[in-house]
């Protein structure tokens, strides 16, 4: 069980630090040459390639929606992390859910604040998917305006978390967040 956790951490963090360096990401897939990068080359044709030819027509069958939260929480920190608070889900398939957060953790934290935010959920196929418990990895700061940003998973949803409050609090933490209906 705790090679499992570590193994979920380990995987969440690269996942976090991913998320935070993705806009300095660079396309890499060209030789470099010394002006910089070669141009593109271009395609003979506009077929599709191999790999995409060998798509299953299911998929168009297996739609996944995105759905967006907003919430707010807020709770203290020391060492130990605990925020509670309520939400909104709202899909792009028309769903709609309130819920309600409950998010503890650990790590290097210290604080106390209030925190209003947006969620996104991604690979869902029906609302009924985000209620659960989601391993959680996060970072927080603020002295007088907060901010706040998780990286969260449940097996094949994923959920980024960005809010912005008030107090005095700084930490990185790995936990969970459980999210229920209201």
């Amino acid at each position: 069980m705790r090679t499992a956790n570590s193994i979920k951490s380990i995987l969440l963090f690269g996942l976090f630090w991913g998320a935070l360096n993705v806009s300095f990401a660079q396309e890499a897939t060209y030789p470099l040459t010394e002006s910089g990068l070669a141009p593109k080359p271009e395609t003979e044709t506009n077929q599709p390639s191999q790999s995409e030819a060998n798509v299953p027509s299911d998929l168009d069958s297996q739609k996944l929606s995105t759905c967006t939260m907003t919430y707010s929480m807020k709770g203290f920190s020391l060492a130990y992390k605990q925020y509670d608070g309520f939400g909104e889900v709202q899909c792009r398939n028309g769903q709609k859910a309130q819920v309600v957060l409950s998010s503890k953790s650990v790590g290097f934290t210290i604080g106390k604040s209030e925190i209003d935010g947006e969620g996104h959920f991604t690979d869902v196929k029906d609302i009924q998917e985000i209620f659960g418990n989601y391993v959680s990895l996060g970072n927080h700061f603020g002295f007088l305006k907060s901010i706040d940003r998780q990286v969260l998973t449940k097996g094949e949803v994923s959920l980024a978390l960005i809010g912005k409050g008030r107090g005095i609090d700084i930490g990185f933490t790995i936990g969970d967040l459980n999210i229920t209906r209201r």
